[in-house]
């Protein structure tokens, strides 16, 4: 039987596997093909990085694997990455039961899965109580700049609501859409999303979020999607009916209490266990402001 005594309220229970840098992702995405209710975390980093950077980087993996909806953990290490799992684990360990996979200990790929699979079966998930309604969540809210929706009154009059539910708000945090996503793999593209200094991108915003302890995050713009995260449901919202079949609530209007009322009914459907489009997809959204790109 699971103990209830890993923090106070969750609305998802998650067994996570967290690559500490970016060469050993295909272990961990080969782990979620064998087994499906485990939770995988990929990015692109983790070598190759300033130390500021890297220090930016466990402190992100580390707060992730620590999140409220996170039972358990294993962190996926490569051996000679900047990223040592060291720099993680101490505070992970601290919050739930974790283990440490090192690929170059293993004889290949099947090998390290197999050694994943061990150790996740060696676990004892902590698990927090299941909420059944707004009440006590920490919800984050992420709002495009310059999108109509950004210039409207829902931001304002959804946060009031959500208090008024009893949640915690974070945010509403301004991004731009599309800037410093992990998905960048170009030099040029990881330079000039390392050179984003005024807002961060829809990806570092939604990671920031999560890694914030925020048990949903709900993005607003024209085009919030594809968003996703492992850990906690990622709602998007948009106010553009040309990308409604992208966006978990689609807004005709984005004033007055309708739009409001639209994106608590879904809210409410998450903690009833709804899954969002991004949960359905299994996106994989991280990325971390940095001050170089990675290498």
């Amino acid at each position: 039987m699971n103990a209830i005594i890993h923090q106070d309220l969750a609305i998802r229970h998650k067994v996570l596997v967290v690559p500490t840098v970016s060469c050993v992702n295909r272990v961990v995405e080969m782990v979620e093909r064998v087994r499906p209710d485990v939770s995988v975390l990929t990015h692109q980093h983790g070598c190759g990085m300033f130390d500021n950077d890297v220090a930016a980087l466990a402190a992100m993996l580390s707060a992730t694997a620590s999140h409220p909806h996170v039972g358990a953990a294993v962190l996926v290490s490569l051996g000679c990455e900047s990223n040592q799992p060291q720099f993680a684990l101490s505070r992970i360990a601290d919050a739930v039961p974790t283990r440490v996979v090192r690929f170059q200990d293993q004889a290949g790929h099947a090998d390290a899965v197999d050694e994943v699979l061990r150790q996740l079966d060696c676990l004892e998930p902590r698990f927090a109580r299941l909420a059944t309604d707004l009440a006590g969540l920490r919800v984050g809210v992420a709002v495009e700049y310059g999108s109509a929706i950004s210039d409207s009154r829902l931001p304002a009059d959804l946060t009031r609501e959500l208090a008024r539910a009893g949640a915690v708000v974070d945010g509403p945090r301004r991004y731009t859409p599309g800037a410093g996503r992990s998905s960048a793999n170009s030099l040029p593209e990881m330079a000039a999303a390392a050179g984003q200094t005024a807002l961060d991108g829809d990806a570092q915003t939604v990671s920031a979020l999560v890694a914030n302890g925020c048990h949903m995050v709900i993005v607003m713009g024209n085009r919030p999607g594809p968003l996703g995260s492992p850990v906690a449901p990622v709602v998007t919202v948009t106010g553009d009916g040309a990308w409604a079949a992208i966006a978990d609530v689609a807004v005709s209007g984005t004033d007055g209490e309708g739009a409001v009322e639209a994106v608590l009914s879904a809210l409410r459907g998450v903690v009833a266990g709804a899954l969002t489009l991004g949960e359905r997809a299994r996106v994989r959204t991280l990325s971390v402001r940095r001050i170089a790109m990675t290498m």
